[in-house]
């Protein structure tokens, strides 16, 4: 799982969301965020204290806070000092309410924020922005790209053309997502997204060429050519040519590899003198585009020379 402090969350998402600091901004650098989920802590605040987990994210809504201001303010503060003794690493006041000012006075390591978005969307926008930046991840070595609309992994020994296969297919209209090192995400759950690992700018949309050596894509190909992540769908593994002649040439059912706990499907593709690898791979993808629709060639070759052994 991903690490992420409040910090990081305010950088990134906060001026989308705009949210605002209340008190606490010395503690935004090492508040923890441990989990996607969110709360609405109405029932903690009436009462009942079963089942709180204290790392989530308090949301006050409007409900919550009109039930804090109907109460006198020593009873409003004593229920909020219960939520803030309790350690959640932040409490965001949405709709605009202004939070009370007894939270100024309260000695915590919680953090108060306050937000002007309707609550529904800014806990919709909110929770999908954790469950990405907190989700299980693993990095791989290969090239993604985006083919077709596919999202394709090119893994392969050093030395196949993973780089110079991705940058001709970047030429003819793809999309590069990464190179050497990607990063695989499960999200959404079920799924893995594919992305570039590297966190500063100058490393971003950069692809590398033996021989050659760097190319940034983005200023040689224009701001179509790159992407900044994409499902994975597909991954093609090359394989070295003293390898390649084991292999059976009629394909009837795709070969399975597996990124955390999730099932991929792979073909593997021989590298041989003379083949146009960029080009086959484009093929590959529509083929298997073809094959989601439940039209496979290799399997419709097999049962004509069934019927043809039969007859």
């Amino acid at each position: 799982m991903q690490t992420l402090t409040l910090a990081n969350l305010l950088k990134e998402i906060g001026e989308e969301l705009k949210i605002s600091v209340y008190t606490g901004k010395s503690l935004v650098e090492k508040i923890e965020i441990k989990t996607e989920r969110l709360s609405r802590p109405g029932l903690f605040l009436s009462g009942y204290e079963e089942h709180f987990d204290a790392r989530r994210i308090q949301l006050i809504g409007n409900t919550e806070y009109s039930y804090l201001m109907s109460l006198s303010q020593d009873a409003m503060c004593d229920k909020l000092m219960k939520l803030v003794k309790k350690g959640v690493p932040a409490i965001i006041f949405t709709r605009g309410n202004r939070p009370p000012e007894c939270l100024k006075k309260i000695n915590t390591e919680t953090c108060v924020l306050m937000t002007p978005e309707y609550t529904p969307y800014f806990q919709r926008r909110l929770y999908d922005y954790l469950c990405y930046k907190l989700a299980p991840f693993i990095t791989v070595h290969g090239t993604m790209v985006d083919v077709y609309d596919l999202g394709i992994l090119i893994t392969g020994e050093s030395g196949t053309g993973k780089s110079e296969c991705a940058l001709d297919l970047v030429s003819q209209g793809g999309a590069l997502i990464a190179d050497d090192v990607v990063k695989l995400i499960e999200y959404p759950k079920g799924s893995i997204m594919g992305t570039n690992p590297q966190k500063e700018d100058v490393f971003q949309n950069l692809i590398e060429i033996r021989g050659i050596g760097i190319i940034d894509v983005f200023s040689t190909f224009g701001i179509g050519a790159v992407k900044d992540r994409k499902k994975l769908d597909l991954v093609i593994e090359l394989l070295q040519v003293k390898k390649a002649y084991t292999m059976e040439r009629l394909v009837l059912e795709r070969e399975k590899t597996e990124f955390l706990g999730i099932k991929i499907d792979k073909f593997t593709l021989p590298v041989i003198p003379g083949k146009h690898l960029s080009a086959i791979i484009k093929t590959l993808a529509l083929d298997f585009r073809l094959k989601l629709y439940g039209y496979n060639a290799s399997k419709r070759v097999e049962e004509y020379l069934k019927r043809q052994k039969n007859d």
